[in-house]
């Protein structure tokens, strides 16, 4: 009898992907202002407009994210019940880290994942802690005041303030398919023709033909 999973991971990778796509088209729209120079300030429509792009570029972007995260965190969960087995999994190392079960993984199958992925992966998960768990800062920002003893003291405020703003944009090109590339690596380490969620797909099947 083969285990049956009710499985959520690539169902998350798919709500990533269509956000990352909306991000794709307001950045588009936005970038398109940029080099056509427009002066958003001489029109109050085209402002709105902006500003309503910009909102939305960011709400595709924190869900890109977010869900992309939350796509390797259910696989990896998915993986280590189905490669480990349930009882070992789930007393020993479910509250470890992603990235800690994913090196557990690969030296229960003898292999090894690539640094770079493993580096996404904790940059994603950095960045949506940062989001999910937001721990709001008072931010000062003076442009009455100048200080000329240290000039670099008059932006601090504000690059910390963009920083947080737009964590969610960083790398989002390079990170949006990690999900992806940790399937393939994890399949690549067990040998098999099939990706794990296709494997446990193709194994519900077998079982619904056979009853």
């Amino acid at each position: 009898m083969n285990p049956v999973y009710n499985i959520r991971c690539n169902q998350y990778a798919s709500i990533s992907l269509t956000a990352y796509e909306g991000y794709l088209k307001q950045r588009s729209f936005f970038d398109s202002y940029k080099s056509n120079n427009v002066d958003v300030l001489r029109s109050p429509q085209e402002y709105l407009h902006l500003c309503k792009s910009i909102s939305t570029m960011d709400d595709f972007a924190v869900s890109a994210i977010v869900f992309q995260a939350l796509a390797i965190e259910a696989y990896v969960n998915l993986a280590g019940a189905y490669v480990l087995g349930e009882s070992e999994f789930y007393s020993t190392h479910e509250r470890k880290s992603t990235v800690d079960k994913l090196k557990i993984l690969a030296n229960k199958l003898n292999g090894k994942f690539s640094d770079a992925l493993l580096n996404k992966v904790k940059t994603l998960f950095y960045k949506r802690n940062c989001l999910v768990h937001q721990k709001p800062k008072k931010f000062i920002i003076n442009v009455q005041t100048y200080n000329y003893l240290n000039p670099a003291k008059n932006f601090e405020d504000i690059e910390a303030f963009f920083q947080e703003q737009t964590i969610a944009y960083e790398n989002i090109d390079e990170e949006i398919n990690t999900y992806f590339e940790l399937q393939e690596e994890l399949r690549s380490m067990r040998a098999c023709k099939l990706e794990l969620v296709e494997e446990i797909k193709n194994n519900i099947s077998i079982n619904l033909v056979v009853l």
